[in-house]
């Protein structure tokens, strides 16, 4: 009885051995992987694109609030992303990536820049034979740093409008910039010019030798903001005969 006994305790244990054994499950080898990044600032990216090097094109979305998204199931593989950016932003530029089955790719934080350029609004003073204007009439093209900027605004209607032209290339920011005359044909150069009516006509002035110039004080990207003053010596009228030099000065203060 006693052999009789250890044979089933035997037996049993074989089965509970088997049994134990076949429930084990092998984990599958996993065929592929995720990828998923930030897009700032949140809406600057309208659409992701992502291009495997066998030509298969994915389009994704971003969070319209935050800005993330997220790709699954891609295959191992290099995929190149391209970013589709809305007017006011310059689209990140192009990346590859590896993904990798099995793996999680994070790209972390992707950043979009604010396009800097565009026509300026707000304020402008002239002062000119000790009078002072002002206007909201302004106009010309903020520039990305390195570029040409252009201010302009007119004071008043008919016969007594006046207007500033001021224009600046390589502009950098806060800074001083002089007006120097224009003595070649060589271009850009730093301009100002200004026009009222005399006598029912206009007449035009141009920055002349002195130290003309233009004050940037105030410079920033992010709040798309400039102010700044101008003063322009001894201006000389482009006009013959020609009436008396004159000298003005003004204020800005613009967003763009």
């Amino acid at each position: 009885m006693k052999s009789l006994s250890c044979y089933w305790l035997l037996l049993s244990a074989f089965f509970l051995l088997s049994v134990s054994g076949c429930s084990k499950k092998e984990e599958p080898i996993p065929s592929t992987g995720t990828l998923d990044g930030i897009v700032s600032p949140a809406g600057a990216v309208t659409q992701l694109s992502i291009l495997s090097s066998g030509g298969q094109l994915i389009t994704v979305l971003p969070n319209a609030a935050t800005g993330a998204f997220s790709l699954k199931n891609l295959a191992s593989d290099d995929y190149t992303l391209t970013f589709q950016a809305n007017s006011n932003y310059t689209a990140p530029r192009p990346r590859t990536v590896q993904v990798v089955a099995g793996q999680h790719t994070a790209l972390g934080t992707i950043a979009a820049v604010r396009l800097l350029s565009g026509p300026p609004s707000g304020r402008m003073e002239l002062r000119a034979n000790d009078t002072t204007y002002t206007t909201t009439v302004v106009g010309g093209f903020v520039p990305l740093p390195g570029n040409t900027i252009i201010l302009n605004a007119t004071f008043g209607q008919g016969t007594a409008e006046r207007g500033i032209n001021i224009m600046v290339p390589n502009f950098s920011g806060v800074g001083t910039y002089t007006f120097p005359i224009n003595t070649s044909s060589s271009y850009p150069y730093h301009e100002a010019n200004y026009g009222r009516f005399l006598d029912g006509y206009r007449i035009n002035y141009r920055t002349s030798t002195s130290p003309s110039n233009m004050q940037v004080a105030a410079y920033d990207p992010a709040t798309r903001t400039i102010s700044g003053t101008f003063t322009c010596i001894n201006m000389y009228p482009m006009r013959i005969p020609s009436p008396p030099n004159i000298t003005i000065s003004g204020t800005f203060n613009l967003t763009f």
